[in-house]
């Protein structure tokens, strides 16, 4: 696994006032960045698949556009399909935390040229968590996909 430029850093900031009970006047003030533990880390990236309204579908799809930021959604979605397993084994080690999400498509689903995947939090519309894009993959009724999509922090 190797860190990008789209990975989204966990960040903790706190703000302490101690202020006098009769006045009111803030006598010291202190801000400043905290730690992110990796429990917390490790918390935090299993929440995205457990929590309500958490992430549950892999759509693949056949645009091969470049994604960014603002996407609301896949540029051609062909499948949306629940996901099969989620593998949290990466959320129980020091490393940095991550969980996997593994889909399959059987030889009767997802056959075209696919170009793009992502994330979902529901099976149809819904919002947009992740999206990629790859080189063309022609799948057939002669071939089975297996899809393993990892989040980690």
């Amino acid at each position: 696994m190797q860190a990008s430029e789209s990975m989204i850093p966990m960040r903790g900031y706190i703000e302490i006032e101690l202020k006098n009970a009769f006045t009111g006047a803030v006598i010291e003030r202190v801000a400043q960045p905290n730690v992110m533990t990796m429990t917390g880390r490790r918390w935090a990236v299993v929440q995205v698949f457990e929590a309500s309204g958490a992430l549950g579908w892999l759509a693949l799809g056949t645009d091969g556009t470049t994604p960014s930021a603002s996407d609301v959604a896949l540029g051609s979605e062909y499948i949306r399909k629940a996901i099969g397993t989620l593998d949290k084994s990466g959320t129980t080690d020091a490393s940095a935390p991550y969980v996997q999400v593994l889909v399959d498509y059987g030889t009767d689903e997802a056959n075209t040229a696919l170009q793009e995947m992502a994330l979902f939090d529901a099976a149809a519309s819904g919002n947009i968590f992740s999206h990629a894009t790859y080189d063309t993959k022609s799948k057939t009724t002669s071939n089975t996909l297996g899809v393993t999509y990892t989040i980690y922090n």
